[in-house]
Order: C-alpha cells, then structure tokens, then sequence
C-alpha cells in the first residue's frame, strides 16, 4: 500500500484532531512535509 492510499484512508476514519494534523502536513510549508507535498 502506498503513502498516499494511506493518507486516503485515514482521512475519512480519522477523527477531526487527526484530519487536522494530516491536512497540515499536507499544506504546511516546512521542510519535513516535503515529501508528501510532492506526492500530492
């Protein structure tokens, strides 16, 4: 399974605290999240 269907996945399961987290990551703009910017 690959980080994105994971992310997929643990959006519409997780709870509002952990969407938050996950969609930060995802748009934040530091230079860990890097990674999952690109994929996206």
């Amino acid at each position: 399974m690959s980080v994105i269907n994971v992310v997929e996945k643990c959006l519409p399961f997780g709870s509002p605290e952990e969407r938050q987290i996950i969609i930060n990551e995802l748009f934040g703009t530091t230079d860990e999240n890097e990674p999952l910017q690109v994929c996206f």
